[in-house]
């Protein structure tokens, strides 16, 4: 065994934190002893208890490597080492030279201004005990080289703790020197003090110091349960996974600005050593290699109070953990070491948090660390192209291969961070002007919505409008998809965005597609046409503009067409196109021709049913799946088809959760998934199977719960109420009453919030004023309905101004919009229109009324859904039995089967009467 070879292992077993220097060195004089037997330096540290047969096996495996890697020389290996590193084995290098006594190493810690360990307190007697396990151990919470940390109770406090103490077989072992063990001991003070010293909210406090009756060492500190972020980063799955663990990383940044606040530095920053608590509580933990940072180094005004020893201590080599260890820490720089290194480390986290890997990766430390040296590491971009531009390069001034060019602390870090989480504008990100216009309205979102939306999308026209260079064109047509993908949502429920939906397409959207062809142009950009058209078409007839939708299509099929001949397997084209031909469907159902529209709901199914069957685990055509199921559910319910329409709605809410599964992050799947068990609880009501409906319900209401939980949105959050609507509608009002105050509060309170925000959202103003009907609040219902009334929106929100009109006695809106040649919802004016007659003693027109309904062949439905509404609304329940006595009494009735007719009538009678 040569000495070169010795000196190499000797730096990796100090390296890998099996043993320190001072032990290295102490070992090296019993080696000269031994050696003669042939023994090697790793076996005399084996034989004092400090390796193991698997660190000795590593431990050697490395050197081999890295001597291989060197044309199989060992002195070569220790000559390509850094200058620094070299010069740290120097204390080692000499113990190996025979005739030499070992001195003290100059890493040791001096304990001249240190109060000592003998003056530490002693454990209260009984103040903590152990659980053991079935063969008799105490629960470990993590194990190190030097020490472990233990699950304690805290008996004078009544809680458990986290007790890490120092391993007795080191500290009472007679084979140990004193000044080894009193180095052990000195650091495990430091990492007490650093760790107690930091008070901050990510900082797990130290409760106590203090040294067990048999002179061991201890401190406690927090029990923190949950994973590491480590452990999350592989449990996120993908990009938007990982995204979501943005603030988390945001918290240790702040922890550790705490720390640069008074010159500590980690040099150990990793995802391993960041806790994510059960309650959303954040933990930068070990602080073990934590150092003070020297009075030069120092830049601010309060400086961590330690004892001034505890800031000269000399590190040999590298020290951290390769895979995110700064470049100035892998050549073993000391006097380089500062804040920046941890700027560095908490980068490293954030490239890991970006592209799913570590900044550098290999397969041993010595290849990690010979990359770490090499150059900086790959781009974010190269690994994950979908990264967000803004925290590429935020990442990027983190990971700066210069010092000098990174954030000077981790202040500076957090700041950007938070920039970037709540639509600020990022220092590191060179924006476009696109760019700034779509971080500035995602910024001001909610002010955009109360009044500024005409303006902010009347400004983006005129800059689209106004461009011309090649680049300046291409950030146009990125700003028309992020505007019509993200503001037309908004914008469908404000008054007067009609005009504005003119300016989007008349503007935005040609420019976008300038220089589109839609037989040559790239698939991309055909795509995105459509898909963007899709959207339109969508959004516009959702606010009643019935020939701006169908525009819109014409439009998307000028590009679906050639795709579809083109690529006849593509899984996104044919999605698009199954959507694009649902969306052609609903404008079927508008024009009456709800045949047609079922004929084509039903090719659609089939269609989309092979997709799914070609491409199962495919978002988009899951997503499609969903939405044709969705839709012929509900015209089967809306046409009485009650049993098929169950079938539909129990298929469409599975494929909505399949649709989850594969977009876990994806709003309009968790809403999809809220959508369909709403529809479904209301085909088994209307099948006659009240408690499985009750049990539909409540289940969406705790999954809307955790899903908002885990991220909320205005859309989780509208799809929520929706279910919480029905399910007030369904909860009975003496059996269930408790259960059903609880719902009207909370789904009231829900749409209320949701009104201030946007006070124009119709289908949230449908839902609003159902609920206040049911509460018995007849006066804000009719104000929700004349906010309904005054938007002009689609004929189906009829319904709930009708039975607001007729439970606070505005008869005469029920009559106008009887007297309508062609009104919106007629199954609804039908039925309450025969109510009010009835109540004013029109008995005829009452009949006539009613006899619409069946005419319409949507009795069933229809009858359940207004009798849920009318059910106990303030003082006009009697007004139901009148109708339906005065009604029944000129039975039978001079339109239609009078058997038929009676059978209705009973239906009626007991939906009205509460019966379920």
């Amino acid at each position: 065994m040569t000495k070169d070879r010795d000196l190499l292992e000797a730096l990796f077993v100090q390296q890998l934190g099996f043993a320190p220097a001072s032990e290295v060195i102490s070992a090296g004089a019993q080696w000269l002893v031994q050696r003669e037997r042939g023994a090697s330096l790793v076996d005399v540290l084996r034989e004092r208890g400090l390796l193991d047969a698997r660190q000795v096996k590593l431990v050697r495996a490395l050197v081999d490597e890295a001597i291989a890697a060197h044309g199989g020389d060992a002195a070569v290996t220790l000559d390509s080492l850094p200058e620094a590193t070299r010069d740290s084995l120097e204390g080692i290098s000499a113990t190996l030279r025979p005739g030499q006594t070992p001195q003290r190493s100059d890493t040791s810690m001096s304990f001249d201004s240190l109060e000592t360990p003998e003056n530490i307190g002693t454990e209260a007697k009984g103040r903590y005990t152990f659980d053991t396990g079935p063969r008799g151990r105490v629960e470990e919470l993590g194990r190190g080289g030097a020490g472990r940390v233990v699950l304690a109770r805290d008996h004078f406090l009544g809680r458990d703790v986290a007790l890490k103490e120092l391993h007795r077989d080191i500290t009472q072992n007679p084979k140990f020197d004193t000044l080894h063990v009193r180095n052990l001991e000195a650091r495990f003070l430091r990492e007490a003090r650093v760790t107690g010293q930091l008070e901050h909210p990510a900082i797990v406090p130290v409760y106590e110091l203090g040294r067990r009756r048999d002179g061991t060492l201890y401190y406690t500190m927090r029990r923190v349960r949950g994973r590491t972020l480590a452990q999350a980063f592989t449990d996120s799955g993908d990009l938007a996974g990982r995204l979501a663990l943005l603030p988390d990383l945001l918290t240790a940044c702040r922890a550790v600005a705490a720390a640069h606040h008074r010159d500590v530095v980690h040099r150990d920053l990793k995802p391993q050593n960041v806790m994510l608590g059960p309650h959303g509580e954040t933990y930068v933990m070990d602080w073990g290699l934590a150092r003070v940072m020297g009075k030069a180094d120092r830049t601010r005004k309060t400086p961590m109070q330690l004892a001034p020893d505890l800031t000269g201590g000399r590190d040999l080599g590298p020290v951290g953990t390769p895979s995110y260890m700064s470049p100035e820490q892998a050549h073993g720089d000391r006097d380089a070491l500062d804040a920046r290194s941890d700027v560095w480390g908490l980068g490293a986290m954030l490239f890991e948090l970006l592209t799913g890997r570590a900044p550098y990766v290999g397969r041993s430390p010595w290849e990690v660390l010979a990359e770490v040296r090499s150059g900086p590491p790959p781009k974010v971009k190269a690994l994950e192209p979908a990264a967000p531009a803004e925290l590429v390069a935020v990442c990027e001034k983190a990971l700066s291969w210069e010092r000098e060019h990174r954030y000077a602390h981790a202040g500076e870090l957090a700041s950007e961070l938070e920039a970037w989480l709540s639509g600020a504008r990022v220092k590191a990100y060179d924006y476009s002007a696109a760019e700034v216009l779509r971080r500035t309205y995602r910024r001001y979102r909610a002010l955009a919505l109360l009044g500024a939306t005409t303006f902010i999308v009347v400004l983006v026209v005129a800059i689209v409008s106004a461009v011309g260079v090649r680049r300046e064109r291409d950030e146009a047509r990125a700003m028309s998809r992020f505007f019509l993908a993200d503001v037309a949502p908004a914008l469908a429920n404000v008054p007067g965005a009609a005009e504005v939906w003119s300016q989007l397409s008349s503007s935005a959207l040609e420019v976008f597609s300038t220089g589109v062809d839609p037989e040559r142009g790239a698939f991309s950009d055909r795509l995105l046409l459509a898909r963007t058209w899709n959207d339109v078409a969508h959004q516009a007839w959702r606010v009643g503009q019935r020939e701006r939708a169908r525009s819109a299509l014409e439009q998307a099929m000028r590009m679906l067409g050639p795709l579809q001949q083109q690529r006849p397997d593509d899984v996104a084209v044919s999605a698009a196109v199954i959507e694009h031909d649902t969306w052609l469907a609903d404008l079927l159902i508008d024009e009456g021709r709800e045949e047609a529209a079922i004929v084509q709901l039903e090719s659609l199914l089939t269609r989309a049913d092979a997709l799914k069957t070609r491409a199962p685990d495919d978002a988009a055509a899951l997503r499609v799946h969903a939405l044709v199921l969705s839709r012929l559910a509900v015209v089967r319910f809306t046409r009485g088809d009650i049993p098929l329409a169950l079938s539909l709605s129990a298929r469409a809410r599975d494929a909505a959760f399949a649709f989850r599964r594969a977009a876990p992050h994806d709003d309009r799947a968790s809403s999809a998934v809220l959508d369909e068990s709403n529809n479904l609880s209301l085909a088994q009501f209307a099948s006659g199977k009240r408690a499985e409906a009750l049990t539909t319900l409540r289940d969406a209401s705790r999954l809307a719960q955790t899903m908002r939980s885990q991220h909320d949105s205005k859309e989780l959050q509208a799809a929520h109420a929706t279910v919480l609507v029905t399910l007030a509608r369904a909860l009975d009002p003496r059996e269930d009453a408790t259960e059903r105050r609880d719902v009207l509060l909370q789904g009231r309170r829900m749409l209320a919030e949701l009104l201030v925000a946007d006070p124009a959202r119709n289908f949230e103003l449908f839902d609003a004023t159902q609920l206040a009907l049911l509460d018995g609040d007849v006066t804000a219902a009719w104000q929700w309905a004349q906010r309904i009334e005054a938007l002009n929106v689609s004929a189906e929100f009829e319904e709930a101004v009708l039975a607001a009109a007729f439970a606070t006695g505005h008869d005469d809106v029920v009559r106008q919009k009887a007297r309508e040649t062609s009104p919106g919802s007629p199954g609804a004016v039908a039925l309450y229109g025969a109510l009010v007659e009835a109540l004013a003693g029109n008995t005829q027109l009452a009949r006539a009324h009613l006899a619409k309904c069946f005419e319409l062949e949507c009795v069933e439905p229809l009858v359940w859904h207004s009798a849920m509404v009318l059910r106990r609304t303030a003082g006009r329940e009697d007004a139901v039995a009148v109708t339906l006595r005065n009604i029944a009494n000129e039975h039978p009735l001079a339109v239609g089967d009078a058997a038929a007719i009676e059978a209705g009538l009973r239906a009626l009678d007991a939906q009205l009467r509460g019966a379920q």
